[in-house]
Order: C-alpha cells, then structure tokens, then sequence
C-alpha cells in the first residue's frame, strides 16, 4: 500500500489491514542462473514501456508457449545441489531479474507487471529509506552466506513486506493478526522456521535477530530444492508446495514424458531443460490460474515488487 511510512503490498501473509488501519495487499520468479556480476543493469521506462539496457549479452527468448519438447537427451537427476559449490556461485541480480522479466513480455503481459512494480516503487518514503538503511548492517550479515546480489534481493523482501518496520502487524478483515514482524511471518510459518509464537509483544518474530537467520536459512533450503534463487525467493509468498505444483505443471505441459516429476527431481529438470521463473510466470495457463485464485492475490507480481525496491534503494543509497 501507498501510506505515510512507504509501500507495502502483499506479504507471506495474505489479506488483511495494516497496523494504520489501512488496507494490506501482500504479494506471495528468477532469471536464469547466471554468474554476472550484479548491478550489470539500469531500469529505463520510455514511452509507458520499460526498456532495460544491461552490460552484457542476454539470453535468449521463451520457447512457443504450450510447445511439446522432445525429453530425448539423457534425463538429469539431481537430488540436491551441493550448497558450497552453488549457492555462493549461482547468483542473479535485480536488474538481471527485470531484464529477463522483460524479455518474455512479448509473450505476455509481464512488462505490464514490472511497470506497476515501478508505479509501486515510487512511493517508497525517505522514512522507508532510513528504517532499512538502521537494519542494512544487521541483513548484510545474516545474510554473509548468500551471493552478494541475494542479499540485495533480501533487503528488497524487507522492504516489500514491512516498509523495514520490525514490529509490523498485518489483519484479516475480522481484525484478527495474521502475519508479525520485518517479513511478515504467519503462525504456519513461524512453526515451518522452528520459531516460537507468543501472539503478544515479545513475540520472537519481532526480533530481527531471530527472523533474519531464519528468513536465510529458508531461502537456502529453497534454492537447494530448486536450484533458481528467483524461485527460492518466490516462494516466500507462494509457499514450496504450492510452487512445486506450478512447477510440474510447467513441466508436464511443455515436455514429452515428463508428467510424473518428484520433488526430489526438480532441480535437476528446472536444470535440464533451462526453465527459470520468467518461463514459469508468463506461461498463460499458469498465470490465469494465479490471478484466477483470491487466496493468490499479486502472487505473479511478488518477485519484480522485491527486485523493483531492491534496485529503488541501491539507487537512491548511491
């Protein structure tokens, strides 16, 4: 939401009202994995559209929406990704991330994303700023871990889902919280991350020394499953279950043979056959039933939100 404190849509959480009473849209996708540097790119809106220039050659275009392939090359089988030799090596950036966003607009209407994304971005507040910027020093080092251009995309997911605000609460309709803290992290959640709930006002989710090791950690894991940080963070909001689902879907319907995917597999075939979260998000079936579904409200939007005010505070830092 547009408000005195900054923007915040959609958290993990789903509906509900904001501590000022005002009404809480939170939003719950990834380059292809890539060892550029980050910061490679500029954002450029012209003529209502986004243009986006990066240093560097980009990859190529989608494959026909709904094309069957052919699975003939020798299937790859990938339990997980060994994390000392990936995670801090298989990296992307914002700009890497709305550039391909970009790309795949011909396709669909994921430049129309990016664009309210921006629209969005432009209410951050100079008090938004200066929240994130008290807690830089403190995600910069839980997150040490994490290929620096994740990192960047973490401070993005502070700001998407509290503004940098520690002790914000979000409501459902019947004034009931339903999610706490800098990441805005439910009950279910919390159990998921091993962190106790009081419901009161030492809960532990409003301790960003509790929630940040965690919020690291769970992206970790994620990208272990995965092995695409645009996914890893996505599912922050759309859950792991629930992106595995989209994932088979893409899957099943784009390749020969490949209707009963594990989780285990995953990896392994987002690798093989080159499918980040673009392809996944501008592929029509699924992203008719993202915006087909009320419990997934701005669920498609929720990575270029992050990538938009990520790139938004570097920016304006600099």
């Amino acid at each position: 939401m547009s408000g005195n404190d900054g923007w915040v849509e959609r958290s993990s959480a789903g509906r509900g009202r904001n501590s000022r009473g005002g009404a809480v849209s939170l939003s719950e996708l990834s380059a292809q994995k890539t060892r550029r540097n980050f910061l490679r790119g500029a954002l450029y809106t012209v003529g209502g559209a986004i243009a986006l220039k990066f240093l560097g050659k980009g990859g190529n275009g989608q494959q026909a929406e709904g094309a069957k392939l052919s699975s003939g090359v020798s299937s790859v089988q990938v339990d997980t990704i060994q994390k000392d030799s990936n995670i801090k090596s298989e990296a992307v950036s914002d700009a890497e991330i709305l550039r391909k966003a970009y790309q795949y607009s011909h396709s669909s209407d994921l430049g129309g994303e990016i664009n309210a994304a921006r629209a969005r971005m432009k209410n951050l507040t100079s008090d938004v700023f200066g929240k994130v910027g008290k807690l830089e020093g403190k995600i910069r080092a839980y997150a040490k871990g994490l290929p620096p251009a994740v990192c960047e995309l973490l401070i993005g997911l502070v700001i998407q889902e509290s503004s940098g605000d520690p002790k914000r609460d979000s409501y459902d309709d019947s004034g009931r919280i339903v999610a706490r803290g800098l990441v805005q992290i439910t009950d279910d959640k919390a159990k998921d991350l091993n962190i106790a709930i009081t419901n009161d006002e030492f809960d532990p989710r409003y301790d960003v020394d509790v929630v940040l090791p965690k919020v690291v950690k769970d992206l970790e894991n994620a990208y272990l499953q995965f092995g695409d940080w645009g996914l890893a963070i996505w599912q922050w909001h759309r859950g792991v279950h629930g992106l595995q689902e989209l994932v088979r879907t893409y899957i099943a319907d784009n390749f020969e043979g490949e209707g009963g995917v594990s989780k285990n597999q995953l990896a392994g075939k987002l690798k093989q056959y080159n499918i980040d979260s673009h392809k996944i998000l501008s592929y029509k079936k699924i992203r008719d039933s993202l915006r087909n579904d009320p419990r997934q409200d701005n669920d498609d939007e929720f990575l270029y939100n992050i990538a938009t005010a990520s790139l938004e505070y570097k920016n304006r830092r600099v």
